[in-house]
């Protein structure tokens, strides 16, 4: 809770404009757990986990046929990315650029020479 910055005798007003406390309300807590291989971490050389923590004001309660009660609900989630640099990808990528270029240009070309009705038979002449 300190890590979120909550505490639970804080004071939260609900969409009904009455004033509760996070302790009788209820309070979720996001934990993100987020793994990168590729990071700004200086001295680290394998892969960093950054805990992300959030807050939410909801209610959180659990009932039962004796009792209710409220309080913290915790969910985690992990998440990440593993980065690795290809050179096959790269060109690759080059290659598909190249031809995406192109692309364009051909575009118009066909346009010119059949979209466009007897401008199209003008052109297709001039062509040959």
């Amino acid at each position: 809770l300190v890590c979120a910055g909550v505490n639970l005798d804080d004071e939260v007003t609900d969409d009904d404009f009455i004033v509760r406390r996070f302790r009788t309300k209820g309070l979720v807590l996001q934990l993100t757990l987020k793994y990168e291989n590729k990071h700004d971490v200086r001295d680290v050389g394998g892969v960093v986990c950054y805990l992300i923590i959030e807050s939410i004001a909801q209610w959180s309660a659990v009932s039962t046929h004796l009792m209710q009660s409220f309080g913290v609900s915790v969910f985690v989630s992990v998440t990440g990315s593993y980065k690795r640099a290809s050179v096959r990808q790269f060109f690759s990528s080059i290659v598909e650029l190249y031809v995406f270029a192109q692309l364009p240009t051909y575009l118009t070309q066909f346009i010119a020479l059949y979209g466009l009705g007897f401008t199209s038979e003008i052109y297709r002449r001039a062509r040959r």
